[in-house]
């Protein structure tokens, strides 16, 4: 098996649609340790063939395995809500003010990629004991991708805001090409360019969530030895949302919305200063107070987005609700 080091740029993350978790609640340790190259041989072994890895590979032999990491995670209903990476014998939780009220196990894990200029990831922690994984993210870009700075060719149906990239139509097609054609041929779609980002809005879908599985909703995690697989998204979902890099083209984020909360909703001003609060309280990224801002209200969340212009590694999106007006998370690019 061909091993490489995989740099993860990463402070920390929280959970969204990308992350699966499991329907016990685990206990993990209380805090890491060294692991033996057997352990950590374990690790690697049980996330490759983990139901989450092996469909996604499909067979694929070309993938690479990172060093082994320890996850800092935070469970809720014995599902993961937010992670981050934490060094053995840190006295660091890991993990914002937030999650420091809810239990935090902590559990070994691996980071999965395939690709060359273009890398795709998949996070997996694991649980040595039961053999069982606790927390998957991903499929994702990955932020180590070479090809993140390549810059496009213009092209003639590149529109007048974005005169670097691609355009509207391409960023549609990209993103239509991820879902299924029942999906794309009954919306109401849209794209909109927002900082570095085209987000195309596939409207009005009344889907069920087995429409939208394994794409961009993950398959539900394996049941308990004689239970039942519980549904994992019940009820209606009214769109998907896909981010598309508007300079290289690149698949950015997917997510599925149901219907919007009813208002009224906090302003435009106001959930800027709760994402720039939440985001704050991460010292490495406290190059926000200068960076360049925008917000913009999707059903009942505000997407509030920090950048440098140029700059591909100082980006950073966060998702207010507008009816609490609480900032519910943050990622970089």
């Amino acid at each position: 098996m061909k091993k490489t080091f995989l740099v993860l740029i990463s402070i920390w993350v929280i959970a969204s649609l990308f992350i699966a978790g499991c329907n016990r609640q685990p206990e993990g340790l209380g805090t890491p340790r060294e692991l033996t190259d057997s352990e950590k041989a374990k690790v690697a072994e049980i996330a490759l063939n983990s139901p989450e890895a092996s469909g996604w590979l499909q067979g694929r032999t070309d993938y690479r395995v990172g060093a082994v990491d320890w996850y800092a995670i935070a469970f809720k209903d014995g599902k993961a809500e937010a992670w981050s990476i934490v060094s053995p014998g840190s006295t660091e939780v890991g993990l914002p003010p937030p999650y420091l009220s809810q239990p935090i196990s902590y559990y070994p894990g691996v980071t999965i990629a395939v690709g060359e200029g273009a890398i795709t990831q998949m996070q997996i922690a694991v649980d040595l004991g039961t053999g069982k994984t606790v927390m998957v993210s991903g499929p994702y870009p990955s932020l180590s991708s070479p090809d993140r700075f390549r810059q496009a060719t213009p092209t003639p149906s590149v529109t007048s805001s974005n005169t670097s990239g691609i355009s509207k139509e391409q960023a549609i097609a990209t993103a239509s090409k991820t879902l299924r054609p029942s999906i794309v041929t009954r919306a109401e779609i849209k794209a909109e360019i927002h900082g570095w980002y085209w987000e195309v809005i596939f409207d009005n879908l009344n889907a069920k969530a087995d429409e939208l599985m394994p794409w961009p909703l993950k398959g539900p995690p394996l049941p308990p030895p004689g239970q039942p697989t519980a549904e994992p998204y019940p009820g209606i979902w009214e769109s998907v949302i896909i981010t598309v890099d508007a300079q290289t083209g690149d698949l950015k984020s997917a997510g599925a919305r149901r219907a919007p909360k009813p208002g009224p909703y906090i302003s435009q001003s106001q959930a800027i200063e709760s994402a720039r609060g939440f985001i704050l309280r991460v010292p490495e990224w406290s190059w926000i107070d200068k960076a360049k801002v925008d917000a913009y209200l999707l059903g009942d969340i505000w997407t509030v987005l920090f950048w440098e212009e140029g700059s591909t590694d100082y980006r950073v999106r966060a998702s207010v609700d507008a009816v609490t007006g609480a900032a519910t998370g943050a990622s970089r690019g």
